[in-house]
């Protein structure tokens, strides 16, 4: 299982942090929980910085590479409680996201794949079970995360990760040379996401009413429509590449 850390703490930190607007070459972005969404990152937002060599301090290496970061913060109440994404290199982060440590030991096929599968409705499912409002790393550390190599659609899972990391404008385009493939090249985000999910929720062996029960707990006051709609599309995906196995 991932390690994760929390780089700095929003409070007792805060004598470090550099307002954005004054930020120089040699500081570096502070990522909080609000700035991001799966596969998404909102560094417009962004209201502070930290010197680059305070973070290299705390983080060593890992501030070279792409990290897997987890939102904190969550409600069951919430359309998704597992927010992961990954935060790009040159960048840190507060306490409101859990971020991964010993990054630069993992792949970024295995990161992509992580970040995935912990985006999957198949795992929030098993964490909406577990919490009421933190997500805590006891809680994270419970959840059925299959290795890379025990999943059949592995790759494609990746692939997908890939391609709705690279919607992230300006970010993210180095992955076609690092992570080669173009079998989701086109797809739009409504069918990246079904693919993902039929693909992990046949990866888990649910049946087709099994995931149409799955996608009703989702189905909150202010998330309904959506989530039908979403729900949809996830079972034409999964009838398809059901009659194709």
């Amino acid at each position: 299982m991932i390690a994760f850390r929390r780089d700095f703490d929003r409070t007792n930190d805060s004598d470090k942090f550099i307002s954005i607007q004054d930020a120089t070459k040699e500081d570096v972005p502070l990522y909080e929980g609000k700035y991001i969404n799966q596969f998404v990152i909102k560094p417009e937002n962004i209201e502070y910085a930290i010197s680059k060599n305070t973070v290299e301090q705390k983080i060593k290496g890992d501030i070279d590479t792409y990290r897997i970061a987890l939102r904190a913060i969550a409600s069951s109440t919430n359309k998704r409680s597992l927010i992961v994404t990954l935060l790009p290199p040159e960048s840190s982060s507060v306490h409101s996201l859990f971020s991964e440590k010993n990054a630069d030991k993992v792949s970024l096929k295995e990161k992509l794949f992580m970040v995935g599968v912990l985006n999957s409705y198949v795992i929030d499912f098993v964490l909406r079970q577990l919490i009421s409002v933190n997500v805590s790393l006891i809680f994270v550390q419970q959840l059925p995360i299959p290795k890379m190599a025990e999943v059949k659609d592995a790759q494609q899972i990746i692939q997908i990760s890939k391609e709705l990391f690279k919607e992230n404008m300006g970010y993210y385009q180095d992955f076609d040379r690092l992570v080669p493939g173009d079998a989701y090249q086109g797809y739009s985000h409504d069918e990246l996401i079904a693919e993902l999910n039929a693909r992990i929720m046949l990866d888990f062996n649910l049946t087709r009413q099994e995931v149409v029960t799955l996608m009703h707990t989702f189905e909150s006051t202010n998330h309904i429509k959506d989530v039908q709609d979403e729900t949809q599309r996830i079972l034409d995906c999964y009838d398809r590449l059901s009659e194709e196995s």
